[in-house]
């Protein structure tokens, strides 16, 4: 099933997560690892990516939309995969710890990156609500990350 998500994305020190943990209650967590394989796009201001966690494996196109991203996101099976890494290079790979709490109306993960730090993440089908919760933990756009990851890395 296709998925269209609203992503904000804001570079944390680690020292702020037993905050941003207890704000969000710490019941609810649920961690993972993710690694996110960015191809290499021809198009200016989008990525595209494929995604990997719980056993499960997306193919997301991440585009600048104002103060957040749109995600538009669809399953990959392992023979769609195989075909587009054939089609495609790679541009950069990404490993990931991840922790995600839900929120009322979105979900948010803190993401440890391997060579880029600590993230707070917010998704939400709503860039409203998930401008929101950022503003609940306590952060605005100002500090909101622009680029998507792969560009972070390069």
């Amino acid at each position: 099933m296709d998925q269209s998500l609203c992503r904000i994305k804001i570079r944390i020190k680690d020292s702020f997560i037993p905050l941003i943990e207890t704000k969000l209650g710490s019941k609810s967590v649920k961690n993972f690892d993710e690694v996110d394989t960015y191809l290499k796009v021809p198009v200016k201001g989008r990525a595209e990516k494929i995604s990997e966690s719980q056993g499960k494996v997306n193919y997301e196109t991440v585009t600048k939309e104002g103060n957040h991203f749109r995600i538009d996101i669809r399953p990959l099976t392992s023979k769609d995969k195989a075909a587009l890494m054939r089609k495609r290079s790679v541009e950069v790979v990404l490993n990931k710890k991840c922790s995600l709490y839900n929120a009322v109306g979105a979900q948010v993960m803190i993401d440890r990156i391997e060579e880029l730090g600590t993230f707070i993440v917010i998704e939400s089908e709503n860039a409203a609500v998930a401008e929101q919760v950022a503003r609940k933990l306590g952060f605005d756009a100002p500090q909101y990350v622009v680029y998507p990851d792969d560009i972070l890395k390069r």
